[in-house]
């Protein structure tokens, strides 16, 4: 990772002693993180769908483009309590807050089941409340963006879940799905991993929950 730091610094370097294009810090290490991805992506035989895009792996949030909302999902398992937490926040091009869903509901399942239960939360509500807006859906599960990028879930064990993910998608040509660093989606794992786990759903819109 330090050698790809090192790397991206000599490229931004170059570019603007050429080029006079200068990234910022942020876009700096994200670019950096996505090259072992990259680099890992192309070892994986297996998941023949699977395709890197540009600014997969970001350790920092960065914000989106204009007219463009970025929502960040991730999953919890309470397991002295049995149940399964969800966290959603949907941020603007300013990074200003818009909305957040948490949702706590009983049982307990694997952690990347619980993470795909969480993307298609995700997505239902995105239906219902955002479906006229173009929206980038971070998940910090590589294996469920793996697997929701191939089209294709005969070979998960969460298959279900996953065709529910990819019946949503296909009515949200607006969304597009993204993989994320745990560190880049801390928001979302606050909300979802919030000490009051009372089963149920809880929304906030204008005003944020902490």
């Amino acid at each position: 990772m330090m050698i790809m730091v090192i790397w991206a610094i000599w490229k931004n370097r170059n570019e603007t002693v050429w080029n006079g294009v200068c990234k910022s810090a942020v876009e700096l290490l994200n670019s950096a993180s996505s090259m072992p991805l990259q680099w890992e992506s192309t070892q994986v035989v297996e998941m023949k769908g699977w395709r890197v895009k540009p600014g997969d792996g970001a350790i920092v949030w960065n914000k989106p483009k204009n007219g463009v909302l970025k929502c960040n999902v991730d999953g919890a398992i309470y397991h002295q309590e049995s149940k399964v937490g969800f966290g959603i926040v949907l941020r603007d091009s300013h990074g200003s807050f818009v909305a957040a869903r948490r949702k706590i509901t009983p049982g307990i399942a694997d952690p990347s089941l619980v993470e795909a239960m969480g993307v298609r939360e995700a997505l239902s509500w995105i239906k219902e409340r955002f479906h006229d807006k173009v929206i980038i859906l971070e998940s910090d599960s590589l294996s469920v963006i793996q697997v929701i990028r191939a089209f294709s879930s005969s070979s998960s064990y969460f298959r279900d879940t996953i065709d529910d993910c990819l019946s949503l998608l296909n009515d949200l040509p607006l969304v597009s799905c993204m993989f994320t660093r745990r560190s880049a989606n801390q928001v979302a794992h606050a909300i979802a991993k919030a000490t009051d786990s009372i089963s149920g759903v809880v929304v906030w819109e204008g005003i944020p929950p902490y």
